[in-house]
């Protein structure tokens, strides 16, 4: 009878630590998104009680996460309303990116905002040892920028990623480096948590929480870089697959009898729309000495050779557009990494072909979104990922 009741008790307390630990990170959330910033607006949105709310936040004020600001003068007698903000001093996470050319780290607060400078390698013929080597010395960079205290370390990278063992597995042309053991080797070496992930799928956290997704439950983050990648969120989470796969929109076909993709498949969008792809024609159409950068699209576009290159990728990456809007019913489609240098004129036409394509024309319109975090969605997204599991407790 008493190890009876000793069981019960410990499983209540569990419990009841569990959904304390589920109410911190919601009013974390509340007040790192900038969704409330007064104890009255996170009892009105969290369904909490004040006094819940009033202790979490008494917790948080003593933990150094939030400070109290004014938030109006009080005209009348009494004290005057009490704001609340994330702290300057509050913890961070280190933020880590990692693609085909290079690693890069940064500091990134609970606003989602970097608080220090980007450190980077470029990446050569690496080798796992080297990779290694370049991962390490970043986020020693980075971290040397800070004295405040350090949550984890999220990393996002290119895919496929086995986001539970926080592994790379075998990503296409990736200097033959494959089952690279990220996970594993950043805890080992910095004594903190680790959260891996997809970076598409951490860009399209980034676009949620802090960015042009905030206030959508549905929408596809399309990233754009030497591949084509889509991270999808739906019912306000992201759509999560450990294996890493579900997110690799480059390989769709949208030219049946097109040329052989590297994967083995026949006309994959990356054949038509991918970066490297566009800046080499951009090249040979404009007989240029060096290879156009994407931040350089837009003037490019002006010239009648550039918009022919343009107007020809549009027409392949529309068909992949209405693919997935088709498939996962979008509110937005989000488009970044460096999609995010498309001239408008272009996004907005391709906006208007997309909802006369799709299947639920005259129902649902899907609009077509720049990133707001210009390049950088999938480092942001990488800080997200121990953002996110600290929100949901």
């Amino acid at each position: 009878m008493l190890n009876e009741k000793g069981k019960i008790m410990q499983t209540a307390g569990v419990n009841g630590l569990n959904i304390k630990k589920k109410n911190r990170g919601l009013l974390l959330r509340l007040l790192s998104c900038g969704i409330a910033d007064s104890r009255a607006g996170l009892t009105k949105i969290s369904g909490l009680t004040k006094m819940t709310v009033s202790n979490i936040i008494s917790e948080f004020l003593q933990e150094g996460y939030v400070v109290e600001t004014e938030i109006e003068k009080n005209k009348n007698r009494g004290c005057n309303p009490m704001g609340l903000m994330i702290s300057k001093r509050a913890p961070k996470a280190v933020a880590v990116a990692i693609s085909r050319d290079k690693v890069a780290a940064c500091i990134i607060d609970l606003t989602g905002k970097p608080c220090s400078d980007i450190y980077a390698q470029i990446l050569a013929e690496e080798s796992p040892k080297t990779l290694e080597q370049k991962l390490i010395s970043v986020i020693r960079d980075a971290l040397a920028q800070t004295k405040d205290r350090i949550l984890g370390i999220g990393a996002a990278s290119i895919g496929p990623v086995h986001a539970g063992s926080g592994v790379i597995l075998n990503p296409v042309n990736f200097f033959g480096i494959t089952n690279f053991p990220l996970k594993h080797l950043l805890e080992q070496t910095f004594q903190l948590p680790v959260m891996v992930n997809n970076d598409m799928n951490a860009a399209a956290l980034a676009e949620k929480l802090y960015g042009a997704g905030a206030a959508y439950e549905n929408f596809v983050y399309l990233g754009m870089t030497n591949g084509i990648g889509a991270g999808v969120i739906a019912d306000g989470r992201l759509y999560y697959n450990q294996s890493g796969f579900s997110g690799e929109a480059g390989h769709m076909s949208v030219q049946a009898d097109g040329g052989i993709c590297f994967c083995g498949n026949r006309g994959c969008l990356e054949l038509y729309a991918s970066i490297p792809v566009i800046t080499k024609q951009l090249k040979q159409a404009l007989s240029l000495e060096r290879t156009p950068n994407p931040h350089e699209f837009s003037t490019l576009y002006q010239m009648p050779a550039g918009k022919e290159i343009f107007q020809k990728m549009e027409h392949y990456l529309t068909a992949g557009l209405v693919n997935l809007a088709n498939l996962f019913s979008p509110q937005v489609i989000i488009i970044g990494h460096d999609g995010y240098y498309f001239p408008e004129e272009m996004l907005e036409r391709m906006e208007k072909n997309i909802n006369r394509r799709v299947l639920f024309t005259g129902w649902q319109t899907v609009r077509l979104l720049r990133s707001s975090f210009e390049n950088q969605a999938a480092l942001t997204g990488a800080a997200c990922c121990v953002f996110h599991s600290i929100f949901e407790g």
